[in-house]
This record gives structure tokens, sequence and C-alpha cells, in this order.
């Protein structure tokens, strides 16, 4: 059996482990990332608001354009022009949701595509490294399989750590 002593000391130990912990996710979690115009956010809330927030948008469009392909009133085209943008939504939404999982399959910790027109995309990645040539070509390479025919030209990576 433990003595008082042997519990005391390992009471102890348990204590400092748990305050470690505790600074280590502070400090790890807590990387700030300047956002320009005097705005601050840390790394691991950018990810989280991010796709929070896109997923706001979508809603509210997918919303919007169900609204019009509900309503009676509405011509056919209007109809079929809602619903082709509504599909180019949902398009547009796996096509970044598997490129973000398969640009953290290949090593980053997180990552978050975007794009305004379906032809140009934005990919912000989490890395606390400069990107190599490798790297670089591995996203180049998971962005043209998602969208067959994109030029590299059309591919901005922007990492942040």
């Amino acid at each position: 059996m433990f003595s008082k002593r042997n519990k005391v000391i390992v009471l102890s130990a348990m204590m400092v482990l748990l305050v470690a912990t505790g600074i280590l996710n502070v400090v790890l979690n807590n990387r700030v990332v300047d956002m320009g115009a005097g705005q601050q956010i840390t790394t691991a809330d950018y990810f989280v608001t991010y796709r929070a927030d896109r997923l706001n948008m979508r809603n509210q469009q997918i919303a919007y354009y169900d609204a019009i392909i509900n309503n009676p009133n509405v011509t056919t085209v209007q109809r079929d022009l809602a619903l082709s943008e509504k599909n180019n939504i949902i398009r547009l939404m796996d096509v970044k949701n598997a490129a973000e999982g398969l640009i953290r399959a290949i090593g980053f910790s997180d990552a978050v595509v975007s794009t305004s027109n379906g032809e140009s995309f934005t990919v912000v990645l989490q890395t606390s490294n400069i990107l190599t040539s490798a790297e670089i070509a591995q996203i180049v390479t998971v962005m043209q399989t998602q969208v067959p025919g994109l030029s590299v030209a059309n591919i901005r990576i922007m990492p942040i750590n």
C-alpha cells in the first residue's frame, strides 16, 4: 500500500502534469493571426469561425433559391435558373469539403477552401513551416483533381501558422 507521503508525491506530480497540459493547450491553440485593420484572431478560432460563417451563408443562399423554386408566381426560366444556382452551390460545397479533407489527409492540421465564382480558389491552410515545392504541388494536385481543368494561375495558397 502507498504511504501518505507517496500519495502526496503522486498527487503533486499529477497536478504538475495537469497544469503543464493546460499551459500547452493555451499556448498551442492561441497563436494569433493578424487579420489587418487591427483585427486579430487565433488560428484555432479562424477555421471554426470561417466554416460556421460559410455554412450560415450557404444555408441562406439555399433558402433564397428554395423560395424562388417553390414560388408559384415565378416563370419556368426563373425557376430553372434558381435550381441551377442552387445545384451549383451544392456542387461547390462538395468540392470545397472534399478538397479540405484531402489537404488535411496529406498532413496539414487544418485548411479551408473558398471560391466566389467557381473558377478561382483560395486555400488557407495551417502550417508552422514554409511550404515546400512538393507540398505546393500536392495542394495544386488536390485542387485540380476536385476541379478538372482548373489552372494553376487560379489557385491561391495562403499558409498561416
